[in-house]
């Protein structure tokens, strides 16, 4: 990552329509971001594991491009104080402990589109008391 060294003067990430996939660690480590945006008409399919978001201190609120269908594994890690994400009717895949430590996310979505979901996606959220799944999706309750 060329800009691995500048890594803590992060503070606002934003990615391209023509991005289609976050590659591991893409950002990780980035305690100061505080604002992620996707350029209008974003073409982003995939979050890979430790993406982006990984261990972000500063990161509030997030709003996923409706093209994304899959979020890797531990993508969301330690965003401590990510209060509100907003999960796109796309995403058919959580990976395993996405949005572990989050510990400030309070409610959250999943789409009908989530067909499946990997271990605790949720662990140690500890202010977590909604997850909102639709009745017509018996296969995640």
């Amino acid at each position: 990552q060329p800009w691995a060294k500048y890594r803590e003067q992060i503070t606002h990430i934003e990615i391209g329509k023509e991005v289609t996939h976050l590659g591991t660690y893409a950002f990780a480590y980035s305690y100061n971001v505080k604002s992620v945006t996707f350029e209008e008409g974003s073409k982003l399919q995939s979050i890979g594991s430790f993406a982006i978001f990984y261990m972000y201190r500063n990161l509030t609120e997030l709003v996923l491009p409706e093209s994304v269908t899959n979020i890797g594994k531990y993508a969301f890690y330690h965003c401590g104080i990510l209060k509100s994400i907003n999960l796109p009717n796309s995403l058919s895949y959580i990976g395993d402990y996405a949005f572990e430590l989050c510990w400030i996310l309070q409610s959250i979505k999943i789409p009908n589109s989530v067909t499946s979901m990997g271990a605790n996606p949720f662990l140690d959220c500890e202010h977590l008391w909604q997850i909102l799944v639709s009745p017509d999706h018996p296969s995640l309750l």
